[in-house]
């Protein structure tokens, strides 16, 4: 990590792919307390200026490094991504399973209501009654 003068005269930390942390945020720690413990942040050269160093100071080895790193992470995160997606087929299977009984329940409680209701005569009388 290396520090740097952010804006608003903060100090913040860059990582080697120059990504910008705020030390305070990071650590836990008030501003001021920061200031207090690393001094001034004037001194420290900018955040644009502190990239620009680590660009030229990476080499291809560096960069070759990294990206060996990033693949191997990628790959090692490729069966957490397969488990995924087949809960999420799993769990879409199971709500229209489920959204298709409720249909049918509902159809049949349906059903066992319009039977419980007269019919011919006596129906028409529970309907002008009110009592159906």
């Amino acid at each position: 990590m290396f520090l740097a003068r952010g804006d608003r005269r903060r100090f913040v930390a860059l990582d080697i792919q120059g990504n910008v942390y705020a030390v305070s945020r990071w650590s836990g720690i008030k501003t001021n307390e920061v200031k207090a413990k690393l001094g001034d942040p004037k001194d420290l050269p900018s955040v644009s200026e502190t990239q620009a160093h680590l660009r030229s100071k990476m080499t291809s080895q560096v960069k070759s490094y990294i990206d060996q790193i990033k693949s191997r992470h990628d790959d090692e995160i490729l069966p957490y991504h397969e488990e995924r997606r087949d809960l999420v087929l799993a769990q879409r299977e199971e709500r229209t399973m489920l959204k298709r009984k409720q249909e049918e329940r509902w159809i049949e409680e349906t059903r066992v209501r319009s039977e419980r209701l007269n019919t011919g005569l006596r129906g028409l009388f529970d309907r002008i009654t009110g009592t159906a």
